[in-house]
């Protein structure tokens, strides 16, 4: 097999997928490196991902095929396995033939190994495989690492209060299982080692079997978290909204958080000043209690030590930052109405926050990688159960969320091994359909929409329409939208049709439909037409036309 294998490692013939190995037999020419025209500096990597293609193979950098498209985001380099010389002049992709599909302003160009097509990884030439792709041998650049920044170990340790009233607001709000879905320990290498196939453009890592992605059915199984609801809507919030925010939901003296927010250098607070304010309000929650003060007195140091332990927990977990000891004071809203937090996806947002991360770390000058990183570890075991070190929790039943049944081990601590394990992965090695068995757990909830005509039959395709309009208004469109000026452009003709419709008070299109396909059910039911004439023959054709309809 070693003849069909295009490059070597450390004098090693790769052992890189069949697919790959076929793929760069075939390209046998070399054409000169490729770069990308204006929009950056030289490109100097071999990779190997088609961009584009079906089944992208974003092979690890250091290794023959990686796939890998690009992003646009910072900082530094991760480390990687073993060294590679470039091999300059190893077979290199021919350029495609009448690539019509090409934009304008990127030239052709071609990685050794890698994307062939750039219209869709347009960023490639930033992507971090580059750089480890070109290194030779004893490279300092493949014994870098990236700092993964980890908070969700302080959800394990914080002291959590006893009392029945607290954890019935918890446990009403939906986010207690991200109490119980956090790692103490995590193995850095494989993450890594992922991070280096993750590609912005298409939100996937690309991998010797194909292209995968977390998807929110595994953030509802892993962390059983709604991934339905409400969207998340906030933005960057200003100091002094921060403080008045502070205030009024967790009876912070304004001047003291803008003092805070002085020290920061923005609107956060401190991992332990949040988990501070937890302790003191419930200790004074339960001194009113025991004193017999108002029940709303009482009622307002509880909600308030509630929202102190919910802000600590989302901030230690789904929306873990860069910072390894502050949190945003921004997600405090989402509490404001204790009664109401169950219904905010937090599942997408939680989803959403450590793709960003995701993002940001696959590109070349990246050095942290941020997010919910129990979450993130424990999707790779979950699909890749060979790869890395774990075992058996042995308090997990079955209504807990999947995270908490496993404990990873802090494996080799880098991506060297981890990169040619994933270079020789096989599509037996992945699990593709984890929840299968847990599905009355946790529903799969597909989100496709159903027929309209069955679930509104007494409505019209144009009524549909107006109720959609009326909506996405009522939804989508936020108060400095509805304030526009008078004088707006006219509306959609569609919108200008249904108007003129209604004036017109015209006729029920699937009604008429529906009453002329019952007659000619009554027509034949009653024998009006003769079985095996032309007549009965065309009812039977209509009837089967409108039946469709």
């Amino acid at each position: 097999m070693e003849d069909n294998v295009g490059r070597t490692r450390q004098g090693r013939a790769s052992r890189a997928h069949s697919s790959a190995r076929k793929e760069l037999a075939a390209d046998a020419p070399p054409p000169k490196r490729g770069r990308r025209g204006k929009q950056g500096p030289p490109v100097r990597g071999k990779h190997d991902a088609e961009a584009g293609g079906s089944r992208s193979r974003a092979r690890r950098p250091v290794h023959d095929d990686d796939e890998f498209d690009a992003g646009q985001y910072l900082n530094e380099l991760v480390d990687y396995d073993e060294g590679e010389q470039p091999n300059v002049e190893e077979p290199q992709p021919q350029p495609q033939p009448n690539n019509e599909d090409e934009e304008p302003n990127v030239q052709e160009e071609s990685y050794p190994g890698g994307p062939r097509d750039l219209s869709l990884l347009k960023n490639y030439h930033k992507h971090r495989a580059i750089p480890i792709w070109d290194a030779q041998l004893k490279d300092p650049i493949l014994n870098k690492s990236l700092c993964c920044i980890v908070s969700a170990n302080k959800v394990i340790k914080i002291d959590k209060p006893t009392q029945d009233w607290f954890w019935e607001y918890i446990i009403a709000s939906g986010l207690e299982p991200l109490v119980r879905s956090n790692f103490n320990v995590l193995d850095y290498g494989v993450l890594w080692a992922f991070v280096e196939r993750w590609h912005p453009e298409t939100s996937t890592f690309h991998l010797p079997i194909g292209e995968m992605g977390i998807t929110l059915d595994d953030v509802q199984c892993l962390l059983h978290i709604s991934i339905q609801g409400k969207f998340l809507n906030h933005v960057k919030i200003s100091r002094p909204d921060g403080a008045q925010m502070l205030s009024t939901y967790l009876g912070i003296d304004e001047g003291d958080a803008l003092d805070m927010f002085a020290t920061l250098k923005g609107s956060y607070l401190t991992h332990s000043y949040v988990k501070g304010l937890v302790k003191d309000y419930l200790d004074t929650a339960e001194t009113a209690f025991a004193n017999n003060a108002p029940m709303h007195e009482v009622r307002m140091y509880r909600e308030r030590c509630v929202r102190a332990f919910l802000l600590f927990v989302v901030g230690c977990t789904i929306f873990s930052n860069k910072s390894s000891y502050y949190l945003d004071v921004v997600y405090i809203q989402y509490f404001a109405d204790l009664s109401s937090v169950h219904e905010w996806n937090w599942g997408s947002a939680a989803l959403v926050h450590l793709q960003n991360y995701l993002d940001y770390a696959s590109q070349a000058g990246s050095s942290q990688l941020a997010g919910y990183m129990s979450l993130f570890e424990e999707w790779i075991i979950t699909h890749f159960p060979t790869l890395s070190m774990w075992q058996l929790e042995t308090n997990f039943t079955e209504n807990m969320p999947l995270n908490a049944k496993f404990a990873p081990g802090q494996g080799h601590k880098d991506s060297h091994g981890y990169r040619q394990s994933i270079d020789n992965i096989q599509v037996s090695d992945v699990v593709f359909s984890p929840y299968d068995n847990r599905r009355h757990v946790r529903p799969l909830i597909d989100g496709i929409p159903r027929d309209p005509d069955i679930s509104t039959p007494n409505m019209n395709i144009f009524e549909i329409d107006r109720v959609w309009v009326e909506e996405m208004d009522m939804r989508l469109i936020d108060e400095n939208m509805r304030e526009a000026p008078e004088d707006q452009p006219r509306p959609p003709e569609l919108e200008v049709l249904l108007d003129e419709s209604q004036e017109r008070r015209d006729p029920n299109p699937l009604g008429i439909c529906r009453s002329v396909r019952d007659e000619v059910e009554r027509a034949l039911d009653a024998g009006e037409a003769e079985p095996g004439t032309p007549v009965h023959g065309t009812l039977r054709r209509i009837l089967n036309s409108l039946t469709r309809v």
